[in-house]
C-alpha cells in the first residue's frame, strides 16, 4: 500500500509546481523557477524512496528534510560547504541571503529584482510548501490538509498581483487537489466490507463506487464553478503585499481605499489597477490643467530612479514668491483648484507645480525645496492656488551660464551604465550650436517622433542591459522611460533636469474632473535660469498631457532640427494608454538584467512544460507493463502461464480480482459471472482454462494453442463494463509496471550494505 502513495505524492508535487508559476511576475527574472522545480522533485523522489523503505512518518519526513535541505545548501551556498556539509561560513552566507531577500522585498515594488537572496528565499519557500504537501497528501494520507500549504502559496501570487490571476491557475490547482481527495476516498472505500449498497440493479460494490464518484464529481464541479464565478460578482478588494514591499507602488481598489505612489517611481501597478474608483475629484478654473505632482525624482543612478530625502520647511506654507527662480517679468497666470474628494494617502498630496496658497482645513503640512507638499494626514478636501508661468521664447536664456537651481542633488549626473549611449544620442539629436531651449525642444521632438513607440509590452532585456539602454535599443516603453531618458539627455547637454511624479489632470465630467489610479504619470522638468523649473512632455500620445507651448519648436527650428521632423502629437497610442505609467522594470529595473520576462514570454510556456512532464511521468508504468508482457517465455507452457497471469493481474487492475487460492476452473467460472458476454465469450473462457490445465498438468502437453486473442477479448469486455475512471487507473497504474519497478528496487537494495535490515 505504501507504493500507492505515489499517486497523491505526484499530484501534490504537480500542484506545488503549478502554483509556483504565477509567482514569476512578481520578480524581474524567472531563473529561480528551475531550481525551485528541481527542489520539488527532490522532495517527491526522496519521499517515494523513504516510504518504500519504512512506514514511520518521522523517518520519512526527516529524510526528506535532509535531502531537500542538502539540495538547497548545494544550490545556493554550495561554495561554503565541505563535502556537502555546512560550515561556519555557510551560516554567515545564509544570513547574508536572508538579509538580502528582506531588503529587496521591502524596498522594491513588484516586479522586484532577482537577487541571490530572493532566489534562495523563493526556492526555500517552494521546497517548504512541497514538504508540507507531501507530508499531508502522501505520508499522513490526509490530502484535504494538503490544501492549506497549497492555498498559502496561491495567496503569495494572488495577493501581490496587480491585475489578478487568470482563473485557469485556480481551476488547474483545484482539480489536482480534488484528484488527491478522490484518490484517497476511492482507496479508502475499497478497503470497506464488500457488502455495500449500490444503485438499483447494481451487481457489486463497484456500483457504489460509480455512484459516489459521480456525486463527488458533481459537487466538485459546482464548487469550482462557484469559486470562479462568484468573485466576479463581489467588489474588488485592495491588494495586500508580501512584507509591505512588493506592492508599495500599488493602489487600493475598493471604495474608501487610498492611493500612494511608490518612492521607487513604480507606477505600473496603478496603471493596471482594476479599480475605476476616483482617487481625486476636483474643480479648477484652468481649461487645460497641469499634471498634479506628488513628488520629484532627481537621483538617476544604477539603473534606478529614486527620490532624494526631503528637506521639510516649517508648517505654514511657502513664503513670498512660489517661483523665486523665475524673473518677475515672466508671464504667469493664477489658477485655483478645489478638491472635493481626496483618496491619496498621506504623506503625499497632489497639487500642480507653482504652489502659492494652500488651505488644508487645519491639517499641518510642509513644503520641501522642490515644492513637494507633505502632509501629516490626508485631508478629505482642500484648496490650492498656483501661479502657472507662461514663458515666451525670449524669457529663456540663450546659453547655459547661470547660478543653477538651489538643490543639494547633482542634477547633471548621468547613470554610469548608460551615459555613453545617452551622450552619443544627444549629440546626434541636438543640432550644433543649439541654445538650451532649442536643445530641449529637439530632444522632446525626437522622443515623440515615430521612431519611438508607446507600448505596454516590452521585449526581454539582454544580459546585463541597463533599463535605459534597453529603451534606447528597442525604442519602446512607457511614460517613465520617456521622461527619464529626456532628463538624462538634457543633463548630457548641460541642462539640470529631474522627473516629476504624479497624476494626469483626469477626465472632465461636467464641471468636475475625475482622477483615477490609472492616471498616474511621470514627466521631465528642466531648469532654465530666469525661468526656473518647467515641464516638458516627451511621451507620445495626444492625451499624455497638454504639451506646453514653449516646448514646441518654432517654424524655422522645426525645419532645421536634426532630430525632430515629426509632429509633436503622435497618434501611436490611445488616450487611455498615453496616460499609462511604466513598470518597475522600465526605469527602475535592476542593473542585472531588468527584463520583464513575464510580459513577453507566452503564458502557456510553463504550463506546457508541466503538462509534458506529467505525460512523461504517467507513461512510465504503462510502458513498463507493455515491455514486461513482451518478454519471450522459454516454452509454450511458460507462454500460456504468462498469458494467464496477465489476464488475472489486468482484471485486478480493473477492480475485478479473482478470489485468492481459486483453481483455474473456479477462476474461469468467476470470470464468466463477472464479465458479461454471449455463449462465444463463455467458449473463450473455457478455452483459456482448458489450455492452462494442459500446460500445468498434462504429462506431454504437445503443442499448446495461442490463447492471446481469447485473453484480449475477455479483457476487452471487462474494460467496457468498467467506469472511465477505473479504466484510466488500470491504464496508468498497472500492477505489472509497479511490480517491475518494485523488483528492480529490491534487487538494487539487496546489493547495498543495509540489505539485511
Amino acid at each position: 500500500m505504501r507504493m500507492l502513495q505515489a499517486v497523491p505524492a505526484t499530484l501534490g508535487a504537480a500542484a506545488t509546481v503549478l502554483l509556483t508559476l504565477p509567482v514569476r511576475p512578481l520578480f524581474e527574472d524567472d531563473a529561480w523557477v528551475a531550481d525551485a522545480v528541481l527542489g520539488v522533485l527532490v522532495v517527491l523522489l526522496s519521499g517515494l524512496a523513504l516510504r518504500w523503505l519504512t512506514s514511520r512518518a518521522v523517518l520519512v519526513v526527516g529524510g526528506q528534510a535532509l535531502a531537500s535541505g542538502g539540495y538547497l545548501l548545494h544550490t545556493y551556498v554550495g561554495e561554503t560547504t565541505t563535502f556537502g556539509l555546512p560550515t561556519a561560513a555557510t551560516i554567515g552566507a545564509v544570513g547574508d541571503l536572508v538579509t538580502d531577500a528582506q531588503q529587496t522585498i521591502t524596498e522594491y515594488a513588484a516586479p522586484a529584482p532577482l537577487t541571490p537572496g530572493v532566489a534562495a528565499m523563493l526556492g526555500g519557500i517552494v521546497v517548504l510548501v512541497a514538504l508540507a504537501v507531501d507530508l499531508a497528501a502522501a505520508t499522513a494520507d490526509s490530502p484535504a490538509i494538503a490544501g492549506l500549504p497549497l492555498f498559502s502559496l496561491f495567496l503569495v501570487s494572488t495577493a501581490n498581483s496587480d491585475d489578478g490571476l487568470h482563473w485557469g491557475w485556480f481551476v488547474a490547482a483545484a482539480l489536482l487537489w480534488l484528484a488527491m481527495l478522490g484518490y484517497q476516498a476511492r482507496d479508502s472505500t475499497e478497503r470497506w466490507t464488500t457488502v455495500v449498497a449500490g444503485e438499483r440493479g447494481g451487481q457489486d460494490a463497484d456500483s457504489a463506487h460509480r455512484m459516489l464518484g459521480r456525486q463527488a464529481m458533481q459537487v466538485g464541479v459546482l464548487a469550482l464553478a462557484a469559486a470562479v464565478v462568484l468573485p466576479a460578482l463581489l467588489p474588488h478588494l485592495p491588494q495586500r503585499y508580501l512584507l509591505d514591499g512588493l506592492g508599495r507602488g500599488g493602489v487600493g481598489g475598493g471604495p474608501g481605499e487610498t492611493v500612494r505612489l511608490s518612492t521607487e517611481l513604480d507606477l505600473r501597478r496603478s496603471l493596471r489597477s482594476p479599480s475605476t474608483e476616483p482617487v481625486l475629484t476636483y474643480r479648477t478654473d484652468d481649461p487645460t490643467p497641469e499634471p498634479l505632482r506628488v513628488a520629484v525624482v532627481d537621483q538617476i543612478a544604477d539603473g534606478r530612479v529614486r527620490m532624494s530625502e526631503p528637506g521639510p520647511q516649517p508648517p505654514g506654507g511657502l513664503e513670498g514668491d512660489p517661483r523665486p527662480e523665475a524673473d518677475q517679468d515672466v508671464p504667469r497666470r493664477e489658477r485655483k483648484m478645489s478638491v472635493l474628494e481626496n483618496g491619496v494617502a498621506a504623506p503625499q498630496l497632489p497639487v500642480p507645480a507653482g504652489l502659492d496658497v494652500l488651505d488644508l482645513g487645519g491639517t499641518s503640512y510642509t513644503v520641501d525645496a522642490a515644492g513637494t507638499v507633505t502632509v501629516t494626514e490626508a485631508p478629505d478636501e482642500y484648496t490650492a492656488v498656483t501661479q502657472e508661468i507662461e514663458p515666451t521664447e525670449e524669457d529663456f536664456p540663450p546659453s547655459l551660464e547661470g547660478a543653477g537651481p538651489r538643490s543639494g542633488a547633482d542634477l547633471l549626473a548621468l547613470d554610469p551604465a548608460s551615459q555613453q549611449a545617452v551622450r552619443e544620442l544627444t549629440g546626434q539629436v541636438v543640432s550644433e550650436g543649439a541654445g538650451p531651449l532649442q536643445a530641449a525642444r529637439q530632444i522632446q521632438a525626437h522622443l515623440r517622433s515615430s521612431a519611438y513607440t508607446y507600448n505596454l509590452e516590452l521585449e526581454p532585456a539582454e544580459d546585463g542591459e541597463d533599463a535605459v539602454l534597453h529603451f534606447l535599443r528597442t525604442r519602446t516603453g512607457y511614460c517613465q522611460q520617456f521622461a527619464t531618458t529626456m532628463a538624462l539627455m538634457a543633463r548630457a547637454r548641460g541642462i539640470p533636469a529631474r522627473v516629476g511624479v504624479g497624476f494626469l489632470p483626469g477626465t472632465s465630467e461636467g464641471d468636475e474632473r475625475i482622477v483615477r489610479a490609472s492616471d498616474a504619470h511621470a514627466w521631465p522638468e528642466l531648469w532654465f535660469d530666469g525661468v526656473g523649473w518647467v515641464r516638458f512632455e516627451p511621451t507620445p500620445g495626444s492625451d499624455a498631457a497638454s504639451t506646453p507651448g514653449y516646448s514646441l519648436p518654432g517654424v524655422d527650428e522645426a525645419d532645421g532640427s536634426s532630430g525632430s521632423s515629426e509632429e509633436t502629437s503622435s497618434t501611436s497610442t490611445s488616450a487611455s494608454s498615453s496616460a499609462a505609467p511604466s513598470a518597475q522594470e522600465d526605469i527602475a529595473a535592476g542593473a542585472t538584467d531588468g527584463a520583464p520576462t513575464d510580459d513577453t514570454a507566452p503564458w502557456w510556456r510553463w504550463p506546457l512544460v508541466l503538462l509534458l512532464g506529467l505525460v512523461l511521468a504517467l507513461a512510465v508504468l504503462p510502458v513498463t507493463a507493455i515491455l514486461v508482457r513482451r518478454r519471450r517465455p522459454e516454452d509454450d507452457a511458460a507462454r500460456v502461464e504468462q498469458e494467464w497471469q496477465g489476464l488475472v493481474v489486468r482484471l485486478g487492475d480493473l477492480g475485478m480480482s479473482p478470489p485468492d487460492g481459486a483453481t483455474p476452473r473456479q477462476t474461469g467460472a468467476w470470470v464468466q459471472r463477472r464479465v458479461p458476454g454471449d455463449p462465444a465469450a463463455t467458449d473463450q473462457v473455457d478455452r483459456v482454462v482448458t489450455t492452462l490445465e494442459r500446460a500445468r498438468y498434462a504429462p506431454d502437453p504437445a503443442v499448446l494453442p495461442d490463447i492471446g486473442d481469447d485473453v484480449d477479448a475477455i479483457l476487452g469486455r471487462a474494460r467496457r463494463s468498467r467506469t472511465t475512471g477505473r479504466r484510466a487507473r488500470a491504464l496508468l497504474w498497472p500492477v505489472e509496471g509497479r511490480r517491475a519497478w518494485s523488483d528492480g528496487w529490491r534487487r538494487l537494495t539487496d546489493r547495498l550494505p543495509f540489505a539485511g535490515r
